[in-house]
């Protein structure tokens, strides 16, 4: 169908209640055509502008020039008018190229404020989303110049200069705080030996820490043509070294290991090539001095790396680097592997010499592990799992990056399994989301990775691989399960178009993502009459208990966490009936078993009728030496507080009407992780010339409601976890 400029318009903003557009017709030069036969999707959510399903154009140009002059054009509908946009990454893409341009404000870049476009071969467009901030009202005037923002990063984390890989290059960026924004500098710091990669952000006016981020991404997982279980070694052909070819040194990969001198590492290269120039190795796992484990990586790792450029068109920066026999002291051992990036972007893997086995010795542990570095190079992801953005407290960054790191592992073996020697988790599950969300980003991944993975049983391996290679370049910075799941159909549906699924292959995927929750896991969680909907009330980072002196001292300091979600409920239409009141029930149960002590429970509600709830960020004093940005509520309508175990709105507490959304972002103090159960009724009343009764009866009792808009304040929850005996949510490895 083709779609006027006008009705593009109105479709938007009748999709987008409460959201203004600049624009005119007159202002929209460009039709916007569907390429199949479904609705277009063009909607505002989460401060992004998101367009998929159409074709405009074709312009001339190169990619960017492509890119550009779309933007130009849709910068009213865009939300991009009047803003500076600089290049910030070019992707391939399947049958074509994503431009990723990001906002600056008078020459800084803004945090997170991206436009993405999907540019075909032909010069059209057909993916949009875009996110700007006009209102920014910052200082761009450092009063702490970057070597000094060096030194009290250097400071924060107790590093000298000299332990570095080389000098630190501070990065001036504006961070968007709600309806603030704040003017900092980030310092990428590594160190080779012991390996350490952090993220220290400095205020340039204040010159205080507001974070540091550990920058390695973490696998409980788990290697030779499988692993040891798949019985005798085999012989391979070792390419794409460099130099003398006398280690395992190449172009695109470099393998050491990690051995001791004293009580200090330092790295070091055990395979070393025979007169004949192979490394002919036998295994010898138990070894801190194990060459064997270098010549496996290596070949798996390099082999992983032609299978993107090849497979997929993708263009690698810089060389990998990967470190086996690893070890934190020279007695011990490490039962994990890890994916980071050193102070200058190149990415590094490591893989622990562990109790249960060597971590390198599984290709499900490699191929995971490279698949982070995939997730980073396509991705506009902030370094830190956690983000806290003007709708509060979003972890689903986490799972995505190790539901999409096991999809890549499964990709590269063939089956649903993560960790074949050392087992880890199997993407055949039937994982859901809210009820199997717990805060733990390997956790969180399992939905992630049986959703992907059901898709592959759909479309086949090598769609798969390009659908999911293609929507991880079109996520904003701070994504959910819902864009994740939508971007996948929207790149799905594109294939259909070009011949290569059918339609009822994607409608197929749809359905996967809809029975798997994903598509329903957005800022806002959607909820139905009579409906009941679990979920877990989680702390953070997988806790499931806060000792009782530190949850005291947290509650005295007003903390409070927020949900991953908010939750919605859209009223019935006008021909059901007149809204006369809302009722939502809600039970707790401890997490793990057992009744919830009413003392270790303090939790209440934020709402807001028509949009999401939305929070301002407080820089708060850790008393670690830096400060935490925390969420507290701006707008909203209402305040729901004491523990209610029963909210009744009605027309006393805020306007009720049909077909309206009303949105209640959850804040809490609890002690423990609990299970929490929310059925929602509501009330109609009679239609003209109705005499019936209404719907179920609404005890209008137990609300606890205000009304209000005035902050809650935050306090320091690193503080928190560093203060003593908090107890995580651990499983076991097991060998084999």
């Amino acid at each position: 169908m083709i779609v006027s400029a006008r009705s593009a318009a109105l479709l938007i903003a009748l999709l987008t209640p409460g959201l203004g557009f600049a624009a005119t017709a007159g202002e929209l030069t460009v039709q916007l055509e569907a390429s199949h036969a479904r609705p277009l999707s063009l909607d505002r959510r989460g401060g992004q502008v998101l367009a998929h399903g159409f074709r405009a154009g074709p312009y001339a140009g190169s990619p960017e020039q492509v890119a550009r002059s779309f933007l130009d054009e849709q910068a009213p509908l865009l939300g991009l008018q009047g803003l500076s946009l600089e290049l910030a990454a070019e992707l391939p893409a399947h049958g074509g190229r994503i431009v990723r341009l990001q906002q600056s404000w008078q020459g800084v870049p803004v945090d997170g404020a991206f436009a993405t476009v999907k540019v075909a071969d032909g010069g059209t467009v057909s993916m949009v989303r875009a996110s700007g901030r006009a209102d920014l009202r910052v200082d761009t005037q450092p009063q702490v110049d970057g070597q000094g923002a060096v030194a009290i990063a250097l400071q924060a984390v107790e590093l000298p200069m000299a332990s570095l890989h080389g000098r630190p290059q501070p990065e001036l960026v504006i961070l968007p705080r709600g309806g603030q924004a704040l003017l900092a500098w980030r310092v990428a710091l590594s160190t080779p030996a012991p390996i350490r990669s952090v993220l220290v952000t400095v205020d340039a006016h204040s010159g205080a820490v507001l974070s540091i981020a550990d920058r390695r991404r973490e696998a409980s997982g788990t290697v030779w043509d499988q692993s040891p279980l798949d019985g005798d070694t085999i012989d391979v052909e070792i390419e794409g070294l460099t130099g003398a070819m006398e280690t395992m040194t190449g172009a695109r990969v470099t393998v050491e290991s990690i051995a001791f001198e004293g009580s200090s590492q330092v790295e070091t290269q055990l395979a070393v090539a025979d007169e004949q120039g192979d490394f002919f190795y036998e295994p010898d796992e138990d070894s801190v001095d194990d060459a064997f484990a270098e010549v496996h990586t290596y070949f798996h790792l390099s082999t992983l790396r032609s299978f993107f450029v090849d497979s997929l068109g993708h263009e690698f920066d810089s060389p990998l680097y990967a470190y086996v026999n690893y070890r934190e002291d020279a007695g011990g051992t490490y039962d994990n592997a890890y994916f980071s990036q050193d102070m200058f972007g190149n990415d590094m893997l490591v893989f622990g010499q562990g109790s249960v086995g060597d971590f390198c010795y599984d290709t499900d542990i490699i191929a995971h592990e490279h698949g982070h570095a995939i997730i980073e190079a396509r991705t506009a992801f902030p370094q830190d799992f956690i983000v806290y953005d003007e709708y509060g407290w979003n972890n689903a960054i986490g799972g995505m990056h190790e539901g999409v790191a096991d999809f890549w592992a499964g990709s590269y073996q063939g089956d649903s399994l993560v960790g074949e020697y050392i087992p880890v988790r199997d993407m055949d599950n039937d994982n859901t989301c809210p009820a199997d969300l717990t805060g733990e980003s390997h956790d969180d991944g399992e939905i992630v990775g049986g959703a992907t993975w059901d898709m592959v049983q759909v479309v086949g391996q090598e769609a798969a691989d390009v659908i999911i290679y293609d929507a991880l370049g079109m996520l904003s910075s701070s994504p959910t399960f819902a864009e994740l799941a939508e971007m996948s159909v929207a790149v799905a549906w594109e294939m259909v178009d070009e011949g290569g699924l059918e339609a009822a292959d994607v409608e197929q995927v749809e359905l996967i993502m809809e029975e798997r929750g994903m598509l329903r896991c957005g800022r806002a969680l959607d909820l139905s009459i009579d409906e009941p909907v679990v979920f877990r009330v989680n702390l953070i980072m997988g806790l499931t208990d806060i000792p009782e002196s530190i949850c005291d001292t947290a509650r005295e300091g007003d903390f409070a966490f927020t949900m991953p979600f908010q939750l919605a409920f859209t009223t019935p239409p006008a021909s059901e009936g007149p809204v006369e009141a809302l009722q939502l029930d809600l039970t707790m149960e401890r997490l793990y078993g057992g009744a919830v002590d009413e003392d270790a429970l303090q939790y209440g509600f934020y709402v807001r009728r028509g949009e999401l709830v939305t929070f301002d960020m407080e820089s708060v004093n850790t008393g670690m030496g830096f400060n935490l940005d925390v969420p507290y509520a701006r707008d909203y309508d209402l305040a729901v507080d004491g523990n209610p175990s029963s909210i009744v709105l009605d027309p006393e507490l805020i306007p009720l009407d049909n077909d309206t959304t009303y949105y209640l972002a959850m804040r809490h103090m609890n002690c423990t992780a609990a299970k929490m159960t929310i059925t929602t009724q509501v009330e109609l009343g009679e239609l003209p010339g109705d005499t019936g009764d209404g719907d179920p009866d609404i005890d209008e009792d137990g609300c606890g409601c205000s009304q209000g808009s005035g902050p809650v304040s935050g306090a320091a929850l690193l503080g928190l976890l560093a203060l003593g005996a908090v107890r995580r949510r651990s499983r076991p490895l097991r060998s084999r």
